[in-house]
């Protein structure tokens, strides 16, 4: 399973819990305001399964 590759200056916003899909939506929503300064993050939302229960590994961060 490989990632997508995202452009520059954009992130990757993957979905490892597909328990609560009202709880996916409302994090997709609230990244995607505006902070206080204005600032909007750049996300490539990945929304498939082949993620689910994926984790860190322990040290790896």
């Amino acid at each position: 399973m490989s990632l997508p590759v995202p452009p520059d200056l954009h992130s990757l916003l993957i979905r490892t819990d597909y328990s609560d899909d009202g709880a996916w939506e409302m994090v997709r929503e609230l990244l995607r305001q505006p902070d206080e300064d204005g600032f909007t993050a750049n996300l490539i939302c990945v929304d498939d399964l082949a993620y689910d229960g994926v984790g860190c590994v322990p040290g790896a961060v």
